[in-house]
């Protein structure tokens, strides 16, 4: 057997090529005070990245979705999905990927 490749990623650079979004799904409960300032100490780190941030907030009879602006665009690392994780909870932290097979060629293009 043969193969071939145009191109070769470790797993981090590969989520950051074909990364589309980062969704966070935040429960109500666990929304309190200090929330915020523990989530924006956790993204800092791994800011100045392609990938934008979705969130889908869930809370006392409210359902809100919103995107954080481009100044919150991350690199989505590994390290970043588990201290997310370690955040909000198991299965609450996913990377939606494009189909796009120019997605590859043109990292910048989203």
């Amino acid at each position: 057997y043969k193969m071939s490749a145009r191109e070769i990623y470790d797993i981090d650079k590969a989520r950051e090529v074909y990364g589309r979004r980062l969704v966070l799904q935040i429960d109500g409960k666990k929304f309190t005070a200090d929330f915020a300032p523990t989530l924006a100490k956790v993204l800092t780190p791994f800011r100045e990245g392609p990938c934008p941030i979705r969130v889908h907030f869930v809370g006392d009879g409210v359902k809100v979705n919103l995107s954080f602006g481009k100044e919150w665009r991350v690199r989505p690392t590994g390290e970043l999905m588990h201290r997310l994780e370690e955040l909000l909870g198991p299965r609450r932290v996913e990377l939606d990927y494009q189909h796009r097979v120019n997605a590859a060629r043109n990292p910048s293009s989203h």
